[in-house]
């Protein structure tokens, strides 16, 4: 970590920062004279530019997207690498992403008005689901489903990718096809670029110290409810049993406010380390004992 801070970590960042500055530029301005395609094309070599500069030189992929696309994507959640590439397989896809993305400069207007995505807003003044059906309904007037396929994370939340939490019902409530990709890093070095508790310099920091990351990306068969009359909670569990088995994980009914109440026990951790929360963050970030693992 020490050596990469003053050799390829800078060389990356700045990599990274003309990458999104200029191909942002450019992605905005073929869309505003209405190049669409160009646009497309533009905003996949950016995704993958900035896959590059976290050290994702080469990505295994398992499995190819159909043609037509299901209408929804549904992917488990580790980082915001998936993301990324994700937007480079599927065509321009929309997602379902936090609303404070749209606040982010050049991503935000890139989230919003060319993906078109949905905001989350956690405090609950908006239906997240109702909002996912009516762009399913809408998609299906006017015939764009084979070609916008809209990414749903069904857990809610990103986690450490060892398990999967509890799933939503918003990207099964419309009993639409799914199209299941599962995400892995496979043969990571001492950092698993996980991103689920920890604080985004110090995380951008380990990633781009690591001479390389390793993504694994399965695109697994669509999947549709197994009868007439399956509820759409034992539509959302039938998923999720198909991509634990593909990931070869457990799945814990867990969700996003048992993860704030995790996040509180880290902080506190942190706070009483011997050499300070910033070290115990860098250094040593577990929080265990004997009889909690």
């Amino acid at each position: 970590m020490c050596i990469g801070l003053f050799t390829i970590v800078p060389l990356r960042l700045l990599l990274l920062t003309l990458t999104v500055s200029f191909g942002g530029i450019f992605i905005l301005f073929f869309h505003s004279i209405n190049f669409r395609h160009l646009s497309q094309w533009t905003l996949r070599i950016v995704c993958r530019l900035m896959l590059f500069c976290f050290g994702f030189i080469s990505i295994e992929v398992i499995g190819r997207v159909p043609f037509p696309c299901p209408p929804i994507v549904v992917s488990n959640h580790i980082s915001t690498i998936e993301i990324l590439h994700l937007a480079t397989i599927l065509n321009t896809p929309a997602f379902v992403t936090k609303s404070a993305v749209f606040n982010i400069p050049i991503i935000g207007r890139v989230a919003r008005d060319i993906l078109q995505c949905i905001g989350v807003d956690r405090t609950g003044t908006t239906n997240t689901t109702e909002r996912i059906t009516q762009r399913i309904r809408s998609a299906k007037a006017v015939a764009t489903i084979p070609t916008i396929p809209l990414v749903i994370f069904p857990e809610g939340t990103t986690s450490n990718g060892t398990q999967l939490l509890s799933f939503k019902k918003g990207a099964f409530v419309s009993r639409q096809p799914v199209l299941p990709i599962v995400y892995s890093f496979p043969r990571s070095g001492s950092f698993i670029p996980t991103y689920e508790s920890i604080m985004t310099p110090i995380y951008v920091w380990r990633i781009m110290s690591q001479p390389w990351n390793n993504l694994q990306c399965k695109i697994l068969d669509p999947i549709s409810p197994d009868r007439n009359d399956q509820t759409i909670a034992e539509y959302a569990v039938q998923v999720r049993n198909v991509m634990a088995k593909s990931l070869d994980v457990d799945v814990i009914d867990m969700d996003y406010s048992d993860k704030l109440k995790y996040h509180d026990q880290l902080r506190a951790a942190y706070s009483a380390h011997p050499r300070g929360g910033l070290w115990a963050m860098c250094f040593d970030p577990m929080l265990c004992d004997d009889k909690n693992k």
